[in-house]
């Protein structure tokens, strides 16, 4: 049949298209005659009340310009904005829900929150004329429900948030309002564990380890297998593990990220505590550490824009680069990676390039802060106290 009649769409009524269902060109512009909708190409409703099409908005229109899911007033749930359009597939037939109003999810499949946890939104066809909206740790679907009657459409982190710049002013167990992502408003990798700082996502705590890591040929070769995370409670990877420079950029590039750049990373670090030389109140700074400590560990150690552990506790290695104007030996080739089957470094001296690193060591106290850098290691070194944290841009 051909679909001459506007979709009129009441808040949560649905219109299903069987499959075989044909739209007719006259009234959809863009599509051809007896076209049938297809995965990434879902009818929804335009302005007018007419169908169109976005494939590039995994055919949702979003209630607000960029997005269509934000945290509520309390940072207690999240909101689907007035104006969403929303398709789900149930079965083999396409389900169009529509929100009139700003509608509120707090309810949890299962259990309570969880400190440090990733959270999911789910839409589900509970065989209702309105559906269900619901919160799930579950990655894949909820509880009650299946990958043929649910949609994930968006999700966030629970944890702490900064309020302001005194220090104590930290807010825990909540929803973190930046980490919120939905299916138009998302970074391009897998957005658990992650803030939105303008053009750009941030893992919000120093990357530790998710697949196993493997190198070709020991210590500060290409690896060969591995992911990195951001995850709370988490020992944060460094030079202990075997990682050099350049295996942090490798890895961030297997975890489809890549390293912030020193711009970058100040923005992430804005607001956050300076270390202390005596404890760790501010950060992981204490000069009588002898070791780092698990992301999340010091509650203080938050920035501005929710972003954990920038100062102190390891340095965060970044995707800039510099040249030391120490030493004379003069220009040449150096087998400074000899045996990683890396070739060699045209430069002044062996140790003559240099890798940005960020933040503060465990032990620096004082010295830590969010605009701290370090300018003396070299890419190839593999050293106990440096780590790193990921990023990626914008879906």
């Amino acid at each position: 049949m051909a679909i001459k009649k506007p979709l009129v769409l009441t808040n949560g009524a649905k219109e299903q298209l069987q499959a075989g269902d044909g739209i007719d060109s006259a009234t959809v512009g863009g599509f051809t005659p007896s076209q049938t909708p297809v995965a990434n190409t879902i009818p929804v409703t335009d302005a007018n009340g007419l169908l169109n099409s976005w494939n590039n908005n995994n055919g949702i229109r979003t209630g607000l310009f960029d997005r269509f899911i934000t945290v509520n007033s309390v940072n207690t749930g999240i909101l689907v904005k007035s104006g969403t359009v929303i398709p789900l597939l149930s079965g083999s037939n396409w389900k169009i829900y529509s929100f009139l109003v700003d509608t509120e999810i707090t309810a949890l499949d299962t259990g309570t929150f969880v400190f440090g946890t990733n959270y999911y939104v789910y839409l589900c066809d509970d065989g209702t004329s309105s559906g269900l909206l619901i919160l799930s740790a579950n990655s894949t679907y909820p509880l009650g429900y299946t990958a043929t009657n649910s949609r994930k459409i968006g999700g966030f982190h629970y944890g702490r948030i900064r309020n302001s710049f005194t220090i104590a002013d930290v807010t825990a167990n909540v929803v973190i309002p930046n980490s919120v992502w939905d299916l138009v408003h998302r970074p391009t990798c897998s957005p658990e564990g992650m803030v939105n700082i303008g053009k750009i996502w941030v893992d919000i705590y120093e990357v530790s380890i998710g697949n196993a890591i493997t190198f070709s040929a020991g210590n500060g070769s290409p690896i060969t297998t591995g992911t990195g995370l951001s995850i709370y409670n988490a020992i944060p990877l460094t030079g202990t593990e075997g990682l050099s420079g350049y295996n942090f950029t490798e890895l961030a590039m297997r975890s489809s990220k890549r390293l912030l750049t020193y711009t970058e990373w100040l923005n992430a670090a804005y607001g956050s505590p300076q270390g202390n030389d005596a404890d760790n109140v501010n950060a992981w700074s204490a000069t009588t550490n002898t070791a780092r400590a698990n992301t999340g560990s010091v509650v203080n150690a938050i920035s501005i824009n929710n972003v954990v552990d920038c100062v102190a506790n390891v340095w965060e290695q970044l995707n800039e680069f510099a040249t030391r104007p120490d030493g004379t030996t003069g220009w040449g080739y150096y087998d400074v990676m000899s045996g990683k089957g890396v070739g060699q470094l045209y430069i002044y001296t062996d140790t003559f390039l240099v890798q940005l690193a960020a933040g503060g060591n465990w032990n620096d106290g004082v010295r830590t802060g969010s605009r701290t850098a370090n300018l003396i290691n070299y890419p190839w070194g593999v050293n106990t106290g440096f780590g790193s944290r990921f990023a990626c841009d914008n879906k």
